[in-house]
């Protein structure tokens, strides 16, 4: 066989062991939890009454889907994740990219964002609530306001260590401001967006299922707090498990089609060498 042939081979099933390797290590990391979380179960570390047994959580997990629980309380959760994320995206990149591109947008933006990018979104639910009510704008607004700064702050930077040569190459083949911006700097920096959507895709489902759980909202949280209080604490945990795996699958989907969108990028081409 040629060595070019094998070589190719080896390539393509070198991601396969990989992706195995780590479903394996994450199979691996779940049965140690269960495994100490029944010991402390059965030591007295955790209490019984507040601490049910792995088996009750993952029969009420499933459950769920069998009498559709999880399809009654998961639509409100995703639409003020996926609006509020889909707001901080749009508004992210653009001011982003003013940010990045105008050092007089940054010299007047940068006081104000960097004020407001510590505040916690759970610190202005109060405020959400006098403006919007409690209804799903105001959990899609602040889970918009979690998410916004990732997307904003990896575009910025991304305008600001753009390499000069791209712009100028630019200009010597006649490109416009507008031709500059779409056949060169949004290419150049589009890596850098996605990355940042990747990290406000997490966070902006923590912010929805906080917020949900502070005000009682319908949703995943709002399900969490109702069996907590009707004392049926293996749902109130299953919530929870389903929450952990919304997020996991959030976090892989993106990345997954960053690396499909992206191919071309250095941080793919990086990640595949």
């Amino acid at each position: 066989m040629p060595v070019t042939e094998v070589r190719l081979r080896r390539a393509k099933a070198r991601p396969r062991r990989r992706g195995a390797w780590v479903v394996a290590k994450g199979a691996t990391g779940f049965v140690v939890v269960a495994l100490l979380w029944e010991l402390g179960r059965a030591t007295g570390v955790l209490p019984v009454i507040a601490a049910p047994s792995i088996a009750a959580m993952v029969g009420e997990f499933f459950l769920g889907f069998v009498d559709g629980s999880w399809l009654r309380v998961l639509p409100p959760t995703l639409f003020a994740w996926l609006g509020g994320l889909a707001v901080a995206v749009v508004l992210g990149a653009a001011l982003g990219a003013l940010t990045g591109a105008s050092t007089w947008f940054s010299a007047g933006s940068g006081v104000v964002f960097g004020f407001l990018r510590p505040v916690p979104p759970v610190a202005l639910v109060p405020v959400a609530i006098l403006a919007l009510g409690l209804g799903p704008s105001m959990v899609l607004s602040l889970v918009a306001f979690g998410c916004i700064w990732p997307v904003l702050f990896n575009t910025m930077y991304a305008f600001r260590e753009m390499p000069v040569e791209y712009v100028e190459t630019a200009r010597m083949l006649g490109y416009g401001r507008i031709g500059r911006f779409f056949r060169v700097e949004l290419p150049a920096v589009l890596p850098a967006i996605v990355t940042g959507v990747r990290i406000a895709a997490g966070i902006g489902l923590v912010v929805t299922v906080s917020v949900e759980l502070i005000v009682g909202a319908s949703g995943l949280g709002g399900d969490i707090v109702q069996s907590r209080a009707t004392g049926n604490i293996a749902s109130a945990y299953a919530g929870i498990l389903m929450g952990g795996l919304l997020g996991v699958s959030i976090v892989g989907i993106v990345g997954l089609a960053q690396r499909r969108a992206l191919r071309w990028s250095p941080e793919n081409r990086r990640s595949h060498g």
